[in-house]
């Protein structure tokens, strides 16, 4: 059997991904604090009050919103961490079935802004855009491969 580069790339991914498994599946995630259920719990009030208030079908396209709410803050004690909470309120804000109904979740602690964009176009990577008065500015040029 010839090696190539290709399949040698191939075995080397698979290995590495052999080690891994037992690590990533031995991490737990910790558990949700109190002060965690209670900005979930929060959040989910903050959805119900927004919809209640602004929703312009004072009937909800026939859903009990009340009863509905209720549900939801009674599984928020099952919940495992936050990404469940946000996924209990996008849940309960999906039940009036409207596209323009949604929970548009808090970025991430760690997102910044590079101060450029790229695009893979086929099997190459390129600047799409610059923001201005950046150091990405005097350092790239949009069409600039990567």
């Amino acid at each position: 059997m010839k090696f190539t580069y290709k399949t040698t790339a191939i075995a080397c991914i698979v290995l590495l991904a052999l080690f891994a498994l037992p690590a990533l599946n031995s991490q737990q995630p910790a558990p949700l604090t109190s002060y965690a259920r209670k900005q979930i719990s929060d959040m989910l009030r903050d959805a119900y009050n927004e919809v209640k208030a602004h929703y312009y079908d004072t009937k909800f396209h026939g859903v009990d919103l009340d009863a509905r709410y209720q549900q939801f803050v009674a599984k928020i004690d099952s919940l495992h961490d936050a990404g469940g909470g946000i996924a209990l309120t996008a849940s309960f804000l999906d039940g009036l079935k409207d596209s323009h109904t949604y929970l548009i979740p808090p970025g991430k602690p760690g997102d910044f802004d590079l101060g450029y964009r790229l695009a893979l176009v086929g099997d190459n990577c390129f600047v799409t855009r610059i923001r201005p008065k950046s150091d990405a500015e005097s350092k790239l040029h949009i069409g600039d491969q990567v």
